[in-house]
């Protein structure tokens, strides 16, 4: 029996969501002839390298984003490469040894991964002979990060054209290893869901023009400054906010609300929820930041976007790829999101042409054609 093992790392939701949207299309197409398991690539590392691999990265993005936009493009630069390369190996190698121990015992014909780590680890073992594997890098972001890059990888793949040209152009990986298979998201975001019982069962307006407002799993971005905004609206609004694991922010806007009762907005506030499906069907357009996963989620929901504040690096190059195809709008001020929405309320059909350049960007199905493809290699 073929052992396929999907890994992840727990670095932002995107990553997990993705190989979680694998491993459950993988369940559905339930094959006889594999066994699939699914882990937490920290969960094989040391407990400081654990702790702080997410944390480093969550203050970075939030109190010093220049900074990590800096690191991020140097760092990317083709001459930079090899000394990268020898870096990330004497990092990974000291915090990852329970990692390659895990492989060895485990000796999976298959690898399908949706973080960079993973192929670090995975093609440094192969190139000493220890694992035989055929590894399946899913790239979750719109472009090509030199982390991402290994000539042991055995298949790419990758949501975009524009991210096999990366792949081909920059870093020399045959075509024939890369494959647009789509950015994997769970298969619900590609379910068709009436309208009309969602918002009953959701307790909101059907008639009101909504705003879906949300900041990934922790509840980053300047939300309550959206919505400070939005409720000096005139118009009849209703606002969708999801602040994820951010209880304060939550608290925050709650707050707010409960002072604005006379606003012609209506704005209903959610914590972490496993319904952003639902809540992007009802919803005529999204504001959220940049991420890849939730960008994709959108996608396959046909939900125009507006893009806050995108941070320096991958949210930066994933914004400009919505906008270079017409499906998104970038807003650097909170404050400025009025005249947007204000424009897409009075010229509705701004929205119908958006959906239409969505639908000629998205790939549909990701998860199962990335399922399907990891069984027959």
């Amino acid at each position: 029996m073929k052992k396929i093992l999907i890994i992840y790392a727990t670095a932002g939701e995107g990553h997990k969501r993705a190989a979680f949207a694998i491993k459950d299309a993988f369940d559905r197409l339930n094959p006889k002839e594999a066994q699939i398991k699914i882990i937490d690539v920290l969960d094989y590392t040391n407990t400081f390298f654990k702790r702080s691999y997410l944390a480093v990265y969550i203050f970075m993005v939030t109190h010093i984003p220049r900074i990590w936009g800096l690191f991020y493009y140097v760092l990317d630069w083709k001459w930079m490469y090899p000394f990268v390369k020898v870096a990330r190996r004497l990092v990974n190698g000291i915090n990852a040894k329970p990692f390659e121990e895990f492989l060895s015992n485990f000796n999976p014909d298959v690898v399908v991964s949706t973080h960079f780590l993973v192929g670090e680890v995975i093609s440094n073992l192969k190139r000493k002979g220890r694992l035989k594997t055929k590894l399946v890098t899913c790239i979750t972001d719109f472009r090509i990060h030199s982390f991402w890059v290994s000539k042991e990888t055995d298949f790419f793949c990758v949501g975009f054209s524009e991210t096999r040209m990366d792949l081909v152009k920059k870093w020399g990986i045959p075509s024939e290893r890369i494959q647009i298979l789509g950015i994997p998201t769970n298969p619900k975001f590609y379910e068709l869901k009436e309208k009309k019982d969602l918002c009953r069962k959701l307790r909101i307006s059907e008639d009101l023009f909504t705003v879906l407002i949300t900041g990934g799993g922790f509840g980053v971005g300047p939300i309550m400054a959206l919505v400070k905004t939005l409720l000096k609206m005139d118009k009849p609004l209703q606002v969708l906010t999801v602040c994820g694991h951010n209880k304060n922010l939550k608290d925050k806007i709650d707050k707010l609300v409960s002072g604005n009762r006379r606003s012609a907005v209506v704005v209903k506030n959610y914590g972490f929820v496993d319904y952003v499906d639902e809540l992007m069907t009802v919803s005529d357009m999204a504001v959220t930041k940049a991420g890849g996963l939730i960008c994709s989620e959108a996608l396959a929901k046909e939900l125009p976007l507006i893009i806050i504040a995108p941070i320096p690096g991958q949210e930066g190059r994933n914004c400009r790829l919505l906008l270079v195809n017409n499906a998104a709008f970038r807003l650097n001020n909170p404050r400025r999101i009025e005249r947007i929405v204000q424009n897409i309320y009075h010229n509705r059909d701004m929205l119908k042409t958006m959906k239409k350049n969505i639908q000629r960007i998205k790939r549909q199905d990701a998860g199962i054609n990335i399922a399907k493809f990891s069984l027959k290699v």
